[in-house]
């Protein structure tokens, strides 16, 4: 009976010990309450800026590789192959631009905000054809300027050609431009016709929206120095296609052009450790902009936002696409890691190598330019 009695006073103390135990196996979140509050790129905003140096980093003594600058916004076309010019151009809006200048201020943008703006610039010289007729116009069909309103403002080109004719545009381009054959051009420009008609530039075939009246491509030049060369056609052999007014044609560098931020571990308000993130930023229509593109750029119809691993990081990130045509106002625009958080070696990150791009993408849109403002980063 007395061993029965000490047998249970025994269990009660060794289970008071466990339940008192348990205090050790409570969740403990590593992170203090700032990560979850804070903006990791405050102090970098849009302020920091480098796209436009014409010194690049040292390149990679072992590999030889280009080393991209790193906690700085840039454009990732100053990486390859680059000739100097500037494809893209970012710069405050004016000296005193805020977010409340534009419009009013949604919940999370703060009023007073500095406003930038990202432009892609257009490599066409004078194809709204506001001020008459630009560029080369040849081949055995017709052209000739038309200032009657058809598309945009008040000038375009009418075409007309019979079957086996053809209708040739070679556009003037920007001073100091030069094209290379190592690079394609995306090119564009916007069409009234109701006949049928194909399109090319150079060896390229351009895409034709017949509800948008917009048509699409890109330009591959055979050699450096190669003039983009649009020729229009009837669509097969016996039609023929009569009073084609086109306008607004554009053209831009196709490959790099995004505005980037690549980030090591160091180089955020707290150490960018592995784990879920999202990049966020507002964006505007410019008001500036030039709907027929005879006073400065066009408006630009569309970004993306995104995030990229660098280096020996992993993540897998949903990105999202700001479009002009279905946003009123200041619009945030957003990229979440959603099935695999950041991930990098320990040794990797303790080296401090770059792990994490931001991403503002114009990649082969139309050009023109758009307004910035208050870019954050976001541990979730």
């Amino acid at each position: 009976m007395i061993l029965r009695k000490l047998t249970k006073i025994a269990v009660l103390l060794v289970f008071a010990g466990i339940t008192a135990g348990c205090e050790i196996f409570e969740y403990s979140d590593p992170f203090p309450d700032s990560y979850y509050s804070d903006n990791f790129i405050q102090d970098v905003g849009f302020d920091l800026f480098s796209g436009y140096d014409t010194a690049l980093p040292a390149p990679d003594p072992e590999t030889g590789a280009q080393v991209p600058v790193t906690g700085s916004w840039d454009f990732a076309y100053r990486y390859t192959d680059w000739d100097q010019f500037n494809y893209m151009r970012f710069y405050r809006a004016n000296p005193t631009a805020v977010a409340s200048d534009f419009s009013s201020v949604p919940e999370g943008l703060a009023a007073d905000a500095p406003v930038y703006r990202l432009e892609v610039v257009n490599l066409v010289s004078g194809g709204h054809f506001e001020f008459g007729q630009t560029g080369t116009w040849a081949g055995s069909g017709t052209a000739v300027h038309d200032s009657v309103p058809r598309i945009t403002g008040t000038g375009s080109m009418r075409l007309d050609a019979f079957s086996e004719q053809d209708v040739l545009f070679t556009p003037a381009t920007l001073s100091g431009f030069s094209s290379r054959a190592a690079v394609a051009y995306a090119v564009f420009f916007r069409f009234s016709s109701g006949d049928p008609f194909v399109v090319n530039a150079g060896s390229d075939s351009l895409a034709l929206d017949f509800n948008s009246g917009l048509a699409s491509g890109l330009f591959s030049p055979a050699a450096d120095g190669d003039n983009c060369r649009f020729q229009f056609e009837p669509e097969s052999i016996g039609l023929s296609f009569s009073a084609l007014y086109v306008d607004d044609f554009t053209m831009a560098k196709s490959g790099g052009m995004t505005l980037r931020l690549r980030l090591r571990p160091s180089e955020t308000t707290h150490r960018l450790e592995p784990g879920t993130w999202e990049f966020r930023v507002w964006v505007h229509a410019d008001p500036s902009a030039d709907a027929d593109g005879s006073a400065g750029p066009y408006p630009l119809d569309s970004l993306s936002v995104n995030m990229g691993p660098v280096g020996e990081s992993t993540l897998a990130a949903d990105s999202n696409i700001y479009s002009a045509a279905e946003s009123t106002g200041w619009t945030r625009v957003s990229a979440i890691l959603s099935s695999q958080a950041l991930q990098y070696p320990r040794d990797y990150g303790e080296a401090d190598e770059p792990v994490l791009d931001l991403i503002i993408s114009c990649e082969d849109v139309n050009p023109g330019s758009i307004l910035l403002a208050a870019p954050e980063l976001r541990f979730r």
